[in-house]
């Protein structure tokens, strides 16, 4: 987008993105805050952030279950995982974290 300015999107660019090219362009102006916030590894690890809350998807090396749920506004350093005391919260994020991959769903 900031190389091809007024060109249009990838035909494959997720609808759950937005665009912080005009921030880039200008400091004065505040970029869009999109939620949730999805982010990915190379090796494919998924993470999802809502309000407080973080899912992360895919085995870590200090969890070996494969999932985690933190609180970060009482956890910045997610060392708590609260999957097993949150289950309704994973199951909402983890719901949200798979309509988004699935292209074909509407979101």
């Amino acid at each position: 987008e900031l190389l091809a300015e007024g060109s249009p999107a990838p035909a494959r660019m997720s609808s759950d993105s937005c665009s912080f090219a005009s921030a880039l362009k200008d400091p004065a102006v505040r970029p869009p805050r999109k939620e949730p916030m999805i982010t990915t590894d190379l090796a494919g690890m998924y993470a999802i952030r809502q309000g407080p809350w973080k899912l992360i998807e895919g085995t870590l090396a200090k969890n070996k279950e494969g999932k985690a749920l933190y609180h970060i506004s009482t956890d910045v350093a997610e060392r708590k995982n609260v999957l097993a005391e949150n289950p309704t919260v994973a199951a909402e994020l983890q719901g949200i974290l798979n309509r988004i991959r699935r292209p074909d769903q509407e979101r």
